[in-house]
C-alpha cells in the first residue's frame, strides 16, 4: 500500500490534496499525466487591490484590466493614455499534459501582459491572486489514484514604472514594468513510497532583475520578469518534476531550478503618460 506524504510545501495556501495511492511496490515514478488550471482570484482577502483614482478596474477568472473607463473592459492600446487600458489575460485556464520525472519542461497555461500607458490618473492594479491547481497522474509505473488536485493561492504584486528616462535599470523601453516572484511560493513537493517529488514552473526571461529590484523597493536578490511598454507580452509558464529517494539530500541546484514557478507577484507604481 503506497501512501502520498507531503513533505515541503511554498508559503502558499495549500486547499486540497488528497495523497493515497496504490501500487504493487515502491518504485520511483518515471512519467506522469498532469493537468494545470488557472484563475484570477476575485473575491474576498485575495482580491485584487487598486491604487486610488478614476478609471474602471475589471476583474474575472481570467482577466484584470484597467485604466479607461470603456463599454468593452478588454485591454486595448488606442494610442491615446485617456482611452486606454492594460491588462493581465490568461490565455487557457486549464492544460494537459505529460512531464517525465527529471526529464525537461514542458508548457503550461500563458498569462499576457497588455502593458499600455494609461493615465497616471487612473487607478492601477497594486496586487492581485493566481489560484493554480495541479492534478498528476502516474503513468509509469501505473500506481492508481491521482495525487491532487492541490492548489496554491500565489500572491501578486505588480510594478508599473513611471514612464519617462532614467529607467533606473537595463530595459526594452521607457520603461519596462516589473514582475517579481516570490521563490518560495514557487514550487511544492510531496513524498511516495520513499521518493521525495518536487514541481517547479519556469518561464522564458524568468530570473534575477538585478538594479529592477531596487526599483521596484523589492530584496536586492529579487527574481522576475519585465514587459516593454506599449506591447502584448505572453509569458509561457512551463512545469517540471524532479525525483530523489527521501534518505539523499535535495541537491543544491533545487534551490536554483525553484526560481521558476507558478504565478506571478508584482508590484505597481503610477504610470505617467
Amino acid at each position: 500500500m503506497n501512501s502520498f506524504k507531503k513533505v515541503a510545501t511554498s508559503t502558499a495556501a495549500i486547499l486540497g490534496v488528497s495523497l493515497a495511492a496504490a501500487s504493487a511496490q515502491a518504485e520511483l515514478i518515471t512519467d506522469w499525466d498532469f493537468d494545470v488550471t488557472g484563475e484570477w482570484v476575485i473575491a474576498g482577502p485575495d482580491a485584487p487591490v487598486y491604487s486610488a483614482g478614476g478609471g474602471a478596474p475589471f476583474n474575472s477568472a481570467d482577466l484584470l484590466s484597467w485604466g479607461a473607463d470603456l463599454m468593452d473592459p478588454a485591454p486595448v492600446n488606442s494610442g491615446d493614455p485617456s482611452t486606454s487600458r492594460s491588462g493581465l489575460q490568461i490565455t487557457d485556464t486549464m492544460v494537459t499534459g505529460s512531464v517525465a520525472t527529471g526529464g525537461g519542461p514542458v508548457d503550461t497555461i500563458e498569462v499576457t501582459h497588455f502593458n499600455n500607458t494609461i493615465l497616471a490618473a487612473f487607478q492601477s492594479l497594486e496586487t492581485a491572486t493566481f489560484l493554480t491547481t495541479l492534478t498528476l497522474t502516474p503513468t509509469m509505473p501505473m500506481m492508481g489514484p491521482d495525487f491532487g488536485p492541490v492548489s496554491l493561492n500565489v500572491p501578486i504584486q505588480f510594478v508599473e514604472t513611471i514612464n519617462q528616462e532614467p529607467c533606473g535599470f537595463a530595459v526594452d523601453s521607457v520603461c519596462d514594468d516589473i514582475f517579481i516572484f516570490a521563490p518560495e511560493s514557487l514550487n511544492f513537493s510531496f513524498e511516495l513510497d520513499g521518493f521525495i517529488y518536487t514541481t517547479m514552473i519556469g518561464a522564458p526571461g524568468l530570473g534575477p532583475l538585478g538594479d529592477a529590484c531596487d526599483v521596484a523597493g523589492a530584496p536586492a536578490d529579487c527574481i522576475g520578469i519585465t514587459t516593454p511598454e506599449n506591447a502584448a507580452t505572453p509569458v509561457q509558464f512551463n512545469f517540471q518534476i524532479d525525483g530523489r529517494p527521501a534518505s539523499v539530500p535535495a541537491p543544491g541546484s533545487l534551490a536554483l531550478l525553484s526560481l521558476g514557478v507558478f504565478g506571478l507577484i508584482a508590484r505597481r507604481q503610477s504610470k505617467k503618460a
